[in-house]
Order: C-alpha cells, then sequence, then structure tokens
C-alpha cells in the first residue's frame, strides 16, 4: 500500500512582493485544488516577517513527482516573489 507524502517548504517574500505574491496564490490555489486529485492537502500560510509556509500532502511519492514536474511551470514567476528558506519531507 502507498504511503502519503508530506513536504514542507518555506520561503521569504521579497521586500515589496506580498501583494503579488497573494495575487499569484489566488490564481494557482484553486488550480491545484481542481485539477490535481492527488495533491490531497495544498496550505499557505503567510507570518510575521513575511514567511511562507506551504504545506503539501501527497497520496503518494508518484503524486509528488507529478506536483514537482508540473510546479515547473510556476516556478519562474514564483520564485520572483520569494527566497527559499527550507524543505521537508
Amino acid at each position: 500500500m502507498a504511503e502519503p507524502v508530506a513536504f514542507i517548504s518555506r520561503f521569504r517574500i521579497r521586500p515589496g512582493q506580498r501583494d503579488a505574491y497573494q495575487q499569484l496564490a489566488a490564481e494557482v490555489t484553486p488550480r491545484i485544488e481542481a485539477e490535481w486529485p492527488r495533491t490531497l492537502v495544498y496550505l499557505q500560510f503567510l507570518g510575521p516577517g513575511d514567511e511562507l509556509t506551504i504545506i503539501h500532502v501527497f497520496g503518494d511519492a508518484d503524486a509528488m513527482d507529478i506536483h514537482a514536474e508540473r510546479a515547473k511551470a510556476h516556478s519562474p514567476r514564483a520564485m520572483q516573489l520569494f527566497e527559499p528558506l527550507g524543505w521537508e519531507i
């Protein structure tokens, strides 16, 4: 039986990019929820100091691979808005 995979990514929103990040999140989140059914959980938390935490839970490792491949299309735009702080699986 396949095991779910939890993936947590942390970023810092670049100065002056908070509104642009919120616009991107408003565009991307509904698509992920509707079109990527093997991404079981997709939550974003924007905390103090413009630190962003994104929590994903995938049905299995293959679902995580699919998500990573699809996310490449959004990565260049997103990386203009924030810088990575770290990842946990």
